[in-house]
């Protein structure tokens, strides 16, 4: 079984589905790895599209300091507060 095996991408999906915060940016920088590996390589696509959907998962997962202040002026912009 390789790396990037069926077997592989499931249990990240499976770890990927309890993180939250410092976890999840480390589970990030892996599936990245194993996505630009896939990508290399031309594995099946339907695992390039599992790690692509996972990674965007984690990557809202793992954002800090998302502002929701709605009345900001500049809200949906490059926030200059932070």
């Amino acid at each position: 079984m390789g790396p990037l095996s069926e077997q592989y991408v499931h249990e990240l999906e499976v770890q990927a589905g309890s993180l939250k915060g410092e976890k999840a940016r480390s589970l990030k920088k892996e599936v990245e790895k194993a996505l630009a590996e896939a990508e290399s390589i031309y594995i099946s696509s339907e695992l390039v599209n599992r790690l692509d959907n996972l990674l965007i998962m984690l990557m809202e997962v793992s954002r800090d300091n998302v502002c929701t202040n709605t009345k900001c002026p500049y809200y949906n912009k490059k926030c200059k507060m932070r």
